[in-house]
């Protein structure tokens, strides 16, 4: 009877691991659809709760230091993985607006491959906030290191992964409350401050490369799955916002509202690259959004932007890697032990 029990037990476990939620996307059966079934599928579970995430509250804001960060570089879906954990928290860039996008090329003679050559008609964007921000923190000067917006851009693609990439202008924001004031990148600057740097030397874990995201992948498939041994790809993107003048520099309302304000069919952004760490910006494309953008609690809560580590690129492009930063991996909570250190010697020496 014990042993019946245990194996009752053993295969009930099994069942709720095993048993996918509607919110899940990922796995054999979801990437063997085409792109637009995938867009479908994802944009039913956007539009199914128009409910924002909550912020987390600074107590649980340290759980970011327990979790593992190689899975933000090597899961592969379009939602988080549901480990025996549960899901994943986005204790980073938790509230945001998501939108249907479609990447299209412009005439250039740079000669990238995949994405950068077929276009993308099925994707998604989520433009959010890093952090929570203090709206009382009012005028623009008051924005820097306050409010922090970014986005995740996924291209979706007949039969195979999706490819993904995440831009900012910098961690710390910069002086305005217009979420386009500024162009965006792959390739993030450092971090300024304590508690910002701790949240680099925790990416480090994972990768010595943790202000870059890699576009090898991007150009590995086209919109159609269809493989390229020899993808060739830029060192960096930039992305140029066409509504640098649409929203005050001071803050008027919530961007989740601005955002929502915005029409389906607008061109967001005129997307540039820079070829090699030398060369000077040509624009390849633009990023326009076929929806308006939207409240979406799936978006804030199980929508998943992998991040490439750059060091795939570098298998293709090694003479990149001393342009690019290294960032240490030692252990983010040593790093806090010794601020508390040189705190405590400070105040004793008053």
């Amino acid at each position: 009877m014990r042993k019946f029990a245990v194996t009752l037990m053993i295969s009930a476990f099994v069942a709720i691991g095993s048993a996918a939620e509607l919110w899940e996307k990922s796995g054999t059966n979801y990437e063997s659809l085409t792109a637009a079934e995938k867009q479908a599928q994802l944009w039913e579970q956007v539009t199914s709760n128009p409910k924002s995430n909550d912020w987390f509250p600074a107590y649980e804001l340290g759980g970011l230091f327990v979790e593992g960060m190689s899975s933000t570089l090597k899961w592969v879906g379009d939602t988080f993985e549901n480990g025996w954990l549960g899901v994943r928290s986005k204790y980073i860039h938790t509230v945001g607006n998501t939108a249907q996008v479609k990447y299209t090329p412009v005439s250039n003679s740079e000669g990238y491959t995949g994405i950068f050559a077929s276009g993308a008609d099925h994707g998604l964007i989520r433009l959010s906030a890093a952090k929570q921000f203090d709206k009382t923190k009012s005028t623009a000067a008051e924005a820097y290191d306050n409010f922090t917006p970014g986005f995740g851009l996924k291209f979706l693609r007949d039969g195979v992964p999706s490819g993904n990439l995440v831009a900012m202008y910098g961690v710390n924001g910069f002086d305005s409350w217009n979420f386009f004031k500024m162009d965006f990148s792959n390739h993030i600057p450092d971090a300024q401050g304590l508690a910002l740097t701790l949240v680099a030397k925790k990416f480090a874990t994972a990768t010595p490369f943790v202000q870059y995201v890699g576009l090898s992948d991007i150009a590995t498939y086209d919109q159609h799955g269809k493989k390229t041994d020899s993808p060739k790809f830029p060192f960096q993107l930039v992305f140029e916002p066409t509504l640098k003048n649409k929203f005050s520099d001071d803050f008027t309302e919530d961007f989740q509202d601005q955002l929502a304000s915005i029409p389906a069919n607008t061109l967001l952004y005129k997307v540039y690259s820079l070829a090699t760490p030398s060369s000077s910006k040509v624009h390849i494309g633009d990023l326009t959004i076929k929806s308006q953008l939207v409240r979406s609690y799936f978006g804030d809560r199980y929508l998943f932007f992998k991040h490439q580590d750059i060091q795939e690129d570098l298998v293709f492009k090694p003479e990149w890697k001393s342009d690019l930063k290294v960032h240490s991996s030692r252990c983010p909570f040593s790093m806090v032990k010794e601020a508390a250190k040189e705190l405590a010697k400070t105040v004793l020496k008053l």
